[in-house]
């Protein structure tokens, strides 16, 4: 981890913006914002592209090589579902 640097903190209406020295700043346009006690983690969201009709078949046909047999060919093997209980009902 790199040592802690200093941002400066913009008040503007309603919210607060972070200038961030420029050896630490994100990709994008958009991050997700968390936070922790006194500490705010923020992480860049990469928007996807879209995968192309090439792309899509090359996963599945990674996806089929490791396949061994049919998906749950011998059918859903689940036990009965318990019976309701009747105070669920009141609202």
């Amino acid at each position: 981890m790199t040592d802690p640097k200093t941002a400066k903190l913009i008040n503007q209406g309603n919210s607060q913006l972070v200038a961030l020295p420029d050896d630490v700043r994100l990709p994008g346009d958009e991050v997700e914002v968390s936070q922790t006690g006194d500490t705010v983690t923020l992480r860049p969201i990469q928007k996807r592209k879209p995968m192309t009709r090439q792309e899509f078949d090359a996963w599945m046909a990674e996806i089929d090589k490791h396949a061994q047999g049919r998906f749950m060919e011998e059918g859903r093997q689940q036990s009965p579902m318990p019976p309701p209980d009747p105070l669920d009902s009141f609202d």
